[in-house]
């Protein structure tokens, strides 16, 4: 303002110059702002854009890491429940065949108790590894669980009415079908996110 005040002072044509120089200047410093807003602008929508590209792929590992993390979670559940049953069966089976039942009772009894006892807890311990503030599983095991598997095997292993080779079809197929019901029960509260 001060040179056009100065230039006013030296006659009107060198006044009407250097409006039109400020002018120019004013426009071509417009100009390179306008520039530079839409380099920025443009830096700003790619580091915007490249955000956004992590963050879909950081919302992708994540959701597939928790779906392998609820695939291991199932397998571990049906492969816990199936060793469990594999090793009770396994247990009858040779307490039928081996043993003289009616006089090794209270032995076979504390076996019954222990072995039931034992797969429990090896379910309970396969599963705990899954246990988080999303992931309750092993709070729906159920101690009854046990008293209906020990009440099983007694009333098979113990059935004078039934000979070696119905007492281990019988202990099969029991055995199997009582603890695919707590695979079952458990596995549908897995599913459900309960």
């Amino acid at each position: 303002m001060s040179d056009l005040i100065t230039s006013l002072q030296l006659g009107i044509p060198s006044a009407v110059i250097v409006l039109i120089f400020l002018i120019v200047s004013k426009i071509i410093d417009a100009n390179l702002e306008k520039e530079k807003n839409k380099k920025e602008i443009k830096v700003n929508g790619e580091v915007i854009e490249c955000f956004n590209n992590l963050n879909v792929f950081l919302k992708h590992i994540t959701e597939d890491l928790i779906n392998k993390e609820n695939d291991k979670c199932a397998s571990a559940i049906k492969t816990a429940f199936k060793s469990s049953s594999y090793s009770i069966i396994r247990f009858a089976t040779f307490t039928i065949i081996n043993n003289n039942v009616e006089n090794n009772r209270k032995n076979i009894e504390d076996n019954i108790n222990n072995i039931v006892d034992k797969e429990y807890a090896n379910v309970y311990n396969a599963l705990m590894p899954y246990y988080s503030k999303d992931n309750h599983l092993i709070d729906y095991m159920k101690e009854e669980w046990k008293d209906i598997l020990k009440k099983d095997l007694r009333d098979i292993i113990f059935n004078d009415k039934l000979d070696k080779i119905n007492k281990l079809y019988t202990i099969h197929n029991k055995v199997d079908i009582t603890i695919d019901r707590f695979y079952s029960y458990l596995n549908n509260k897995f599913l459900n996110n309960e």
